[in-house]
């Protein structure tokens, strides 16, 4: 039997459908079973927990933070506040005379008796014990002239061995 033109044709069409759907197919299939382990257990495929936040992931352990020096030098007329998170160097001396490190008459009257020597000579004792930190605040009062911060700024990069010096508006 000799067969037309035609019908050669036409099932020629269908040959890609068939091919498409033999391919489809198994990708549907095995994709919902992806799916439905993935719901079932999303801490089975490695990775996706830490991605997207599903049922069934485990907590996230927190990592340990460790506290933060946040060093700060106050700059005031009597002299040097040196405090951190921590608290206050020498806080009995602060409520007497004003200061950790205190100018030699109680009151500093230009930048030359400010005690830079005293407080290099702290920071370098923090480094000594915590070498990791490595910025200092400077926190000056709106009546210390800006030479003093400067010194103060050069004694805590150049001998006090910070690389990290922000200067910030007084507190005091």
């Amino acid at each position: 039997m000799r067969r037309r033109r035609g019908q050669a044709e036409e099932r020629g069409r269908w040959l890609p459908l068939v091919n498409l759907v033999s391919i489809v197919a198994p990708l549907t299939i095995g994709g919902g079973a992806l799916v439905q382990r993935t719901l079932a257990d999303p801490a089975a495929i490695p990775g996706l927990c830490d991605r997207v936040d599903l049922e069934g992931c485990p907590e996230p352990e927190a990592a340990p933070v460790a506290p933060s020096l946040q060093l700060t030098v106050a700059i005031t007329s009597k002299g040097f506040v040196v405090a951190s998170a921590f608290g206050v160097l020498a806080e009995e001396r602060v409520a007497a005379e004003g200061a950790s490190l205190p100018c030699a008459d109680g009151s500093c009257s230009g930048p030359a008796d400010y005690p830079y020597a005293e407080l290099v000579r702290i920071l370098e004792m923090v480094q000594a014990d915590m070498p990791e930190v490595r910025r200092i605040t400077l926190s000056p009062a709106g009546n210390v002239p800006y030479e003093v911060v400067v010194r103060t700024m050069d004694a805590a990069q150049g001998e006090g061995g910070f690389e990290q010096v922000v200067v910030s508006r007084g507190l005091l």
